[in-house]
């Protein structure tokens, strides 16, 4: 059973609009292009919590393999 990555390239996404809308001179461009960093380093945090599982996973798959 393989295990989809949900958040692979969505921090990209998120990164590339801050960047465009730190580009505009509004104020509240700049609010959106602050939320938008904010949510790339979630997205980004969320996704190194998923390859971490996936990892911890395998190693117990194959330690549960070594003891057997």
């Amino acid at each position: 059973m393989a295990i989809e990555d949900y958040f692979k390239g969505s921090s990209q996404a998120y990164g590339q609009l801050a960047g465009s809308l730190l580009a505009g001179r509004r104020k509240q461009d700049k609010k959106e292009a602050r939320r938008a960093l904010l949510a790339s380093t979630v997205m980004a945090t969320f996704g190194a919590l998923q390859n971490k599982q996936k990892q911890d996973i395998i190693d117990a798959t194959n330690d549960v393999k070594d003891k057997a």
